[in-house]
């Protein structure tokens, strides 16, 4: 049997609460995308035009206020809701939507750490798993506090997209909306960005690495125009209050201080699990928040065991990749012993290239049972075809049941504890059972009712 050799690359993190400047960051770059290559397909229209601002774009202003992260880790939370909500203001045109996502719900819920550091592969995970609940049940704090139990909204993340390091993607990305970012906050511009005062155009300095996640939501390209400044740059939204830089916003020019690196796009969203109709059963704690290589492979094939916790049927697949333009195959199977799984009852092939990698979902396009409690077995192959690193959950605890092959899906696979590495990967399913309610009589059978239509969901897609 091939001996698997794996890389494990570690997760590091900001300290809560500790930094040199008067502001917070706490981006921790903990998957590499550096090898991520233009996708051939686009995901929206392409830009066209001097400039494009979401803060003002057809006399609509899809963004929702500037908040203040104070001196915490956790610019990634506030980076993360605040795209999200833009989303769904932007697919909602005229934007009705108006809510406050908490960020705070994102931090003491999932962090691995209390404070630490993030990156949007965690504040994505949150999103598929519990998906994003509001400002007024879990307000912010700079402190720690419990995770409270709040309503979950209609908005759990379906997809997330990579977008490579370029001018060009990141611009049509933003014809779609805003875009998740990172930086060298520190000395990755000219100037000291922590003084700031939006009154002209951030250059680069000495970047190194990255370490503050912040929002893309426009550019400008040439001479001044009414309103903007001259130059080519993006228009990028911060998490450090409105008394800093243009009322919380500011310019940067292309490329500066690492800007445009780790981005991603929430581009699909639907609705949250709805107890006791629908569970995602997942083993990936904070969903992909590392990586691993396995030798030169460019491909891999994992299995992830998961365990109902309820009779139903499997709505949904989902899966990170860190890949773009790949090839995939999901397959499902009832048993696993030794080193392959047997009993295949679903299988599909992906028809053409996937053109970005991310949080990815997949609907099934047949039933498969379930029954609580017994296991099934989801298998995918994973393909990166200009890199060698994988997704992985860092975070723990292990399963004990992830597997892992470089020969075939179907056979060939080794405990991924038994090669050094015992972690779970990034797969999970969507549990659907509409047998699920309680019979009822009279008004409580009505409000049954109702919350049973409820949950039935329109997807809402980009």
């Amino acid at each position: 049997m091939r001996k698997i050799f794996c890389v494990l690359f570690v997760l590091t993190c900001a300290v809560w609460g500790v930094n040199a400047q008067e502001h917070g960051r706490g981006f921790a770059d903990t998957v590499d995308l550096t090898h991520l290559e233009p996708a051939w397909t686009s995901i929206g229209m392409e830009p066209r035009g001097t400039y494009l601002d979401w803060r003002l774009n057809g006399g609509v202003n899809y963004m929702s206020p500037i908040e203040n992260q104070g001196t915490t880790g956790t610019c990634w939370c506030f980076a993360a809701t605040h795209q999200l909500e833009s989303m769904i203001k932007i697919d909602q045109y005229p934007p009705m939507f108006s809510d406050d996502f908490s960020e705070d719900a994102i931090h003491d819920c999932m962090d691995p750490m209390p404070g630490g550091g993030g990156n949007f592969w965690m504040s994505g995970g949150y999103f598929s798993s519990a998906g994003p609940v509001l400002e007024s049940c879990q307000g912010w704090s700079p402190s720690i506090v419990n995770c409270m139990v709040c309503a979950q909204q209609n908005y759990r993340m379906r997809k997330l997209i990579t977008i490579d390091n370029s001018t060009a993607s990141i611009k049509t990305a933003l014809a779609n909306g805003p875009v998740l970012t990172s930086m060298d906050s520190t000395g990755g511009t000219a100037q000291d960005f922590d003084a700031y005062d939006g009154t002209f155009v951030l250059t680069n300095g000495s970047p190194s690495g990255t370490d503050h996640a912040v929002l893309i939501v426009g550019y400008h390209e040439g001479t001044a125009d009414p309103g903007y400044l001259a130059g080519d740059y993006w228009i990028c939204k911060n998490s450090w209050g409105t008394g800093w830089g243009a009322s919380g916003y500011f310019y940067i020019a292309y490329g500066a201080a690492n800007i445009g690196s780790n981005c991603a796009q929430v581009v699909e969203w639907g609705d949250a699990p709805v107890s006791p109709l629908r569970s995602l059963i997942f083993e990936d704690q904070n969903g992909c928040d590392g990586q691993f290589s396995v030798g030169s492979y460019n491909t891999a094939y994992i299995i992830q065991r998961l365990v109902p916790d309820r009779n139903g049927e499997i709505e949904s697949i989902q899966w990170a990749n860190i890949g773009n333009n790949f090839s995939y195959e999901i397959r499902i199977y009832r048993n696993f012993s030794g080193s392959s799984p047997s009993n295949l009852v679903y299988t599909f092939n992906h028809p053409s290239a996937e053109p970005y990698g991310g949080y990815l979902t997949h609907d099934l396009t047949s039933s498969v049972s379930v029954t609580s409690g017994t296991p099934i077995y989801v298998a995918i192959k994973l393909n990166n075809p200009t890199g060698t690193n994988f997704p992985i959950d860092l975070t723990g605890p292990y399963s004990g049941y992830a597997y892992i092959s470089l020969s075939s899906i179907s056979s060939g696979y080794q405990n991924m504890s038994s090669v050094g590495l015992g972690r779970d990967f990034s797969v999970r399913a969507m549990i659907y059972n509409p047998n699920a309610l309680v019979p009822a009589s009279g008004p409580i059978a009505l409000v049954i009712m109702l919350a049973a239509f409820g949950a039935f969901f329109i997807w809402r897609r980009k």
